[in-house]
C-alpha cells in the first residue's frame, strides 16, 4: 500500500444513499510519505472531532455554524483542532458541526444538507465551493476512488435537475476484511488470499452491476448522470440555500482552491448568499514576487528540509481560512443586532 493518501484504522462504511460516510466513533491515522500517521477521530454520529470527544454535537454555545464540504473542510492530514471548523468555533466561543467529508461533491453535500440543516437547526451553513465540487457530481463513482466507490450524483428530468442516489454498492464485507492486508508483510500467500477473500467478490458484484446500470440506462429505466457543472454549482447551492433559509439559518459560501487562479462563479450562487474568498485572502497574504510560494506557504511538507508532499491544507492554511470565516459570521451576527 502506498502512503500518499491512505489510511489506517477505521475511517468510514457504506451508506445506501451517499455512498459511504465516516464511520461513527471510528479512529485511525492518514499515512502520508512516511511520516507519523496523522490521527483523526469521529463522534459517535460519525463527525471529525479532537480525541476523546464522545458527542461532538453539545447544542448550547452560539453562533452554531455546520460545515459542508471534501476533505479540505474535514481538515485531512491535519488533527481536528487545527482544522478551521475547530478554529471557527474557539475564536467566536461557538459551535462547529463538521460535516466534512473526504471525496464528497455536490451532490453528497446537497444531501447532507437535507439531513442534517433541520437536524441541528444552526445559526450558519458554511458550504464550500470548489471547482472539482461540482465535477464529482457528473460521475456514479466518488472521484477520490474512481472504479471503486460509488457515489450519488445528479442528473437532467426535464427542465430539472435531481440527485440519484448510489445505484449500487460493492460487497461491503469484503471490504471490511482489508484492514487486516493494510500490515502484511506481503508474500505468495497473503497475495492468493487477498484475491479470493477481497479482489474476486469485489469485481464480480461491481463489474455485474455495472453492467447492469449500463443496460438500465440505455434503456433509459435509470438516469444519466447530467454533464453541465455549471447547472449543478446553481441548483446545489440554490438547494442548499433555500433548506437554511426553512430552517433559520444563513447560508456562506465558501471558496478554496489549489495553488492555481480560482475562478469564483458568483452568478451561479443565490442572490443575496454571503460569500467568503479564502483563497484570495490566502493569496494576499503572499508576495508577488516569490515563485511557487503558494505552494510553500500553504501544502502540506514533510522532511529535512521541508519539501511540499500533499495539496491539502496544511495548519496555516486553515488557520487563514478561520480567520475569514470568523469574520464574516461577526458582520452577519452584527447585522442581524442592527436588524432587530
Amino acid at each position: 500500500m502506498e502512503n500518499r493518501g491512505r489510511y489506517i484504522g477505521n475511517v468510514g462504511r457504506f451508506d445506501p444513499v451517499l455512498g459511504y460516510v465516516p464511520l461513527e466513533n471510528g479512529s485511525g491515522g492518514w499515512l502520508i510519505h512516511g511520516g507519523d500517521p496523522v490521527p483523526f477521530h469521529h463522534d459517535d454520529e460519525g463527525r471529525r472531532v479532537a480525541k476523546g470527544v464522545k458527542h461532538g454535537f453539545q447544542g448550547v454555545r452560539r453562533p452554531r455554524i455546520l460545515f459542508l464540504g471534501d476533505s479540505f473542510t474535514y481538515g485531512q492530514l491535519v488533527v481536528a483542532e487545527d482544522a478551521f471548523p475547530s478554529r471557527v468555533a474557539a475564536e467566536l466561543d461557538g459551535e462547529s458541526i463538521n460535516a466534512g467529508v473526504p471525496g464528497y461533491g455536490l451532490a453528497q453535500m446537497t444531501l447532507v444538507a437535507e439531513r442534517l440543516i433541520p437536524k441541528y437547526k444552526p445559526d450558519y451553513v458554511v458550504a464550500q465551493y470548489s471547482e472539482w465540487l461540482p465535477v464529482r457530481a457528473t460521475s456514479e463513482f466518488a472521484t477520490d476512488r474512481e472504479g471503486l466507490i460509488m457515489a450519488p450524483y445528479v442528473f437532467e428530468s426535464g427542465s430539472e435537475l435531481r440527485i440519484a442516489p448510489v445505484p449500487f454498492n460493492p460487497p461491503a464485507n469484503s471490504i471490511l476484511h482489508v484492514e487486516k492486508y493494510k500490515q502484511s508483510k506481503g508474500g505468495l500467500w497473503e497475495e492468493v488470499s487477498f484475491i479470493v477473500e477481497i479482489a474476486f467478490p469485489f469485481y464480480l458484484k461491481r463489474d455485474s452491476g455495472l453492467a447492469l446500470l449500463r443496460i438500465s440506462q440505455q434503456l433509459g429505466i435509470s438516469p444519466r448522470p447530467s454533464k453541465d457543472p455549471e447547472r449543478i454549482t446553481r441548483f446545489s447551492y440554490a438547494r442548499m440555500d433555500e433548506i437554511a433559509r426553512e430552517n433559520g439559518a444563513k447560508l456562506i459560501i465558501l471558496a478554496l482552491g489549489h495553488a492555481e487562479p480560482l475562478s469564483v462563479p458568483g452568478h451561479l450562487f443565490p442572490k443575496g448568499v454571503a460569500g467568503v474568498n479564502a483563497w484570495r485572502a490566502m493569496v494576499e497574504k503572499l508576495s508577488p514576487q516569490v515563485s511557487d510560494e503558494y505552494v510553500v506557504q500553504y501544502y502540506l511538507s514533510r522532511g529535512t528540509p521541508p519539501r511540499p508532499v500533499d495539496w491539502h491544507p496544511n495548519e496555516r492554511a486553515h488557520e487563514v481560512i478561520a480567520g475569514v470565516v470568523a469574520e464574516r459570521v461577526r458582520m452577519l451576527e452584527l447585522q442581524k443586532q442592527q436588524e432587530k
